[in-house]
């Protein structure tokens, strides 16, 4: 079933949490565009341990990586991580 919003801007635990059980997919099947930024995707990157797993390679991702984000507003930096204000920002 398809959701009825247009884009699912995500964060990085539902990211690594679908990523790890092979269910990434999930989101582009539930939602047309998923934006994710360059910070949530280094979040990523930084956390793994051990080999790269499969699913972490840019060219097969079911999400895009925005880069191009204008500085995140310095109370949620203050308040949340790099990546969470990034989300924020992009959803916003």
């Amino acid at each position: 079933m398809r959701s009825t919003a247009e884009t699912a801007v995500c964060n990085t635990g539902p990211l690594i949490a679908l990523g790890k059980i092979g269910q990434l997919h999930l989101l582009s099947a539930l939602f047309p565009r998923v934006p994710v930024p360059g910070a949530v995707w280094q979040e990523i990157v930084q956390s793994r341990r051990g080999p790269e797993p499969e699913w972490l390679h840019p060219e097969t991702l079911p999400f895009e990586i925005i880069n191009d984000l204008p500085p995140a507003d310095p109370v949620l930096i203050a308040q949340l991580d790099a990546g969470e204000a990034a989300v924020l920002m992009l959803a916003r």
